[in-house]
């Protein structure tokens, strides 16, 4: 059992033993609308790639990497019926066997695609064991919810390799001002709690340039987009953090030195 801490020194310490831990992976949420990029883009990420697939026909565009052994993508989630729902707590006993199995350690980023489905079918177990399932969500759905999802983020956050959360995006309306803003697409209080687990949230979005369409990430907030990185203050000279980047995150980590060799790829 750890002790408390008793002194400033003994904080300082365990601060930095936090920032040490927290330092040698990337934990990224990519959120957009449909066609943006978001599943295309984890090609540029550390291989190989472990998806856990919610969403139908998400991971299509990985089925080339599968066969060359760059990623393993588990889709047998993506076909939930919600009057029988088994998606989540199929995943949830596959998710405990397999870090039991040590099997994350030879991975070099898992990804959740996406997070958007895999909240609903967390939902979706909550409405059947109330009796309700396909129905419409009460409020007292929301917390044994938020219990089911908070319980797996801190299985996932606790990887031994980065980890990338895809969301969907949500249209939200300012009731000040009138205006929407775009915020990852998740039920109830997970829209605010979830982002805060991750150091990047970028914004993807396809963008017109000289050159024609280009695939990007917003990775600086505006009035209507919310998007940061905190990654960003490490960024030194001549490096420097666009607010659009290339939606390549190999190339966009070296600028804060947080990019590793990939590890062999999966036989």
């Amino acid at each position: 059992m750890s002790q408390t801490p008793k002194t400033l020194n003994d904080y300082a310490k365990m601060y930095q033993e936090q920032e040490s831990t927290s330092a040698k992976f990337n934990r990224i949420l990519i959120y957009g609308g449909t066609g943006t990029g978001k599943t295309y883009s984890l090609q540029t990420f550390r291989l190989p790639l472990w998806v856990d697939s919610f969403d139908p026909g998400g991971s299509v565009c990985l089925c080339e990497y599968v066969r060359e052994g760059k990623a393993v993508v588990c889709s047998q989630y993506e076909d939930e019926n919600w009057d029988d729902p088994k998606a989540f707590n199929a995943w949830d006993k596959d998710f405990s066997d397999r870090l039991r199995s040590g099997i994350f350690e030879n991975i070099g980023t898992y990804c959740l695609d996406s997070a958007t489905t895999w909240a609903q079918a967390a939902m979706n177990v909550i409405l059947k064991q109330s009796g309700r399932a396909g129905g419409v969500p009460h409020q007292n759905d929301w917390y044994p919810q938020m219990v089911l999802i908070e319980k797996g983020l801190r299985r996932i956050m606790s990887l031994p390799c980065d980890v990338v959360f895809i969301c969907h995006d949500d249209a939200v309306k300012d009731e000040l001002t009138g205006g929407l803003s775009k915020l990852p697409l998740l039920t109830g209080k997970l829209t605010k709690r979830i982002p805060l687990l991750f150091s990047e949230m970028y914004y993807a979005k396809v963008g017109r340039t000289s050159k024609g369409a280009e695939y990007q990430w917003q990775t600086v907030s505006d009035s209507q987009i919310a998007a940061r990185s905190r990654n960003a203050s490490l960024v030194k000279p001549p490096h420097k953090m666009e607010v659009n980047e290339l939606q390549d995150f190999k190339k966009l980590a070296i600028k804060w030195g947080g990019i590793k060799e990939d590890l062999p790829v999966i036989k």
